[in-house]
């Protein structure tokens, strides 16, 4: 509770940068739609600059939530642990040191991905990364907490990279003395990790593995081909959410939008049956879960869930199960239409 209290009070610090860029551009965007001094390039800066904000408000929020449940995902890439760890850390070890991280990145051959749970990986290294800024020395020159992602090692390598020092590992075991560290251990115990620590001129290193996910990577698919302009029902009891998915799609799709499961069902009982449907997971009355076992197996193939991330442990055992498309809340146009082309192009249609 002590590390998810530490990170909140940072989150909300983050949030509140790229947070005020997007109602301050929105704001810039309404009041000019008022007066009569219509700028076009202008709105357009404004709404790039208010899409920024709200790109960095999601990765803020997805950093977090991998922080505060468990992961069953297999074959995460280190890469992306590495980068949520450094949003949720950055600002509270700016106070004291520098932060320098080091990404895979793909340059000698595939980013290493993990076979165990990564939310337990992610917080055994936000630890480490808090552990080492709290005990910075003052006075140490240029103080600095640098991670690295290893290339081409197995099991998966991390280091953390401190000019504080050494502290918190004792070779018979965890040091209860030291619950950052002692944390860090248990934690990649149970993926079968581990942490070592060794002395460094200037400061110390902690070494973390972690296994390696031994599937190969997915290949991106291809392009699908024109398959003329297919049709969208979107699902959602939040009616901001449908209506702007709606908005979203309706220049490329043919839109309707049902607000409940119940609603949904009729729609789904009639011709013309829709191309795609885009259902919300959790909703009051019948779930997007409920909802998928009343449909034939031909709509079933056409579905897309969409989650605002807090699913519970039966519901994730569902999307693994049937091997339903699911995309977390809130997410970029390009990855939903990519999701919507590849049903339209696999699943049974009424437009071919």
């Amino acid at each position: 509770m002590f590390l998810l209290g530490r990170c909140a009070a940072a989150v909300a610090h983050e949030v509140n940068n790229p947070l005020s860029a997007v109602t301050a551009n929105i704001s810039h965007v309404n009041s000019s739609l008022d007066s009569a001094a219509l700028v076009r390039h202008s709105l357009k800066e404004a709404l790039d600059d208010a899409m920024t904000g709200a790109v960095q408000v999601s990765r803020i929020v997805m950093a977090f939530r991998a922080l505060a449940r468990s992961d069953p995902h297999l074959g995460r890439p280190v890469d992306e642990v590495v980068r949520y760890a450094e949003i949720l850390t950055s600002h509270p070890i700016r106070a004291s040191a520098a932060v320098r991280v080091q990404l895979h990145g793909g340059t000698d051959g595939p980013v290493p991905r993990l076979a165990g749970d990564s939310g337990l990986l992610l917080q055994a290294l936000v630890n480490l990364l808090l552990h080492s800024a709290d005990h910075m020395p003052p006075g140490v020159p240029a103080p600095e907490v640098a991670v690295a992602v290893h290339a081409n090692a197995v099991p998966v390598t991390l280091t953390v990279t401190s000019t504080g020092p050494a502290s918190g590992v004792d070779p018979e075991g965890p040091d209860p003395t030291e619950p950052s560290v002692w944390m860090a251990q248990q934690l990649l115990a149970e993926i079968a990790g581990t942490l070592t620590i060794a002395d460094a001129e200037g400061g110390c290193v902690y070494t973390l593995t972690a296994p390696e996910y031994g599937a190969p990577p997915l290949e991106p698919p291809a392009p699908p081909p024109d398959l003329g302009r297919a049709s969208v029902l979107v699902i959602d009891d939040n009616e901001l959410v449908a209506t702007s998915l709606k908005r979203m799609l309706a220049s490329d799709f043919d839109v309707q939008v049902a607000s409940n499961g119940m609603d949904a069902l009729q729609c789904l009982s009639r011709a013309p049956l829709p191309d795609v449907v885009l259902c919300d997971l959790m909703m009051p009355g019948l779930t997007g879960e409920q909802l998928f076992s009343r449909v034939s197996e031909d709509l079933r193939r056409r579905f897309i869930f969409l989650t605002g991330g807090f699913t519970v442990g039966s519901t994730r055992r569902f999307l693994r199960e049937h091997d339903v498309p699911c995309l977390e809340k809130p997410f970029e146009r390009s990855a939903l239409l990519a999701h919507i082309q590849r049903v339209v192009a696999t699943a049974p249609s009424a437009i071919r």
